[in-house]
């Protein structure tokens, strides 16, 4: 079985891997971030944000997020990766960015074929709910 994905240096711990779902994170270090309590409360405080800047409207970046919890970048991007966090609440190059890089990695799919996660070629929603 052939799979496609792009090899790529992780942006936490500078390894190499074969990213298959567009992640700039390798699956290692997403999973140990995302074993932290840090990451835990982070989490939960981010997602009261996304509800208090929905209600107004409001958009944010990773940096903006980051911030206000006072964590690093990778964190946020581990939350949107992972699909712990709705990417619809950020107006974030970066976001866009991983959103093309999956949806590319959807369409040509493990083995170079058409279609997606889901039967009949419609591939997988990227607009997640909040996970509770």
């Amino acid at each position: 079985m052939e799979v496609r994905g792009e090899l790529r240096n992780c942006i936490v711990t500078g390894k190499l891997f074969l990213d298959t779902t567009g992640s700039k994170i390798s699956p290692e270090a997403l999973r140990e971030i995302a074993s932290t309590q840090e990451y835990k409360r982070a989490l939960r405080e981010l997602r009261k944000i996304v509800r208090e800047r929905e209600k107004s409207g409001e958009l944010m970046t990773v940096s903006q997020a980051a911030q206000q919890l006072g964590v690093e970048e990778h964190v946020v991007l581990a939350m949107i990766y992972r699909g712990d966090i709705d990417t619809y609440s950020f107006n974030d190059p970066e976001v866009r960015d991983y959103l093309r890089r999956r949806a590319k990695l959807a369409r040509t799919g493990p083995a170079g074929g058409a279609g997606g996660e889901q039967a009949g070629g419609g591939g997988p929603s990227f607009y997640t709910r909040d996970r509770e």
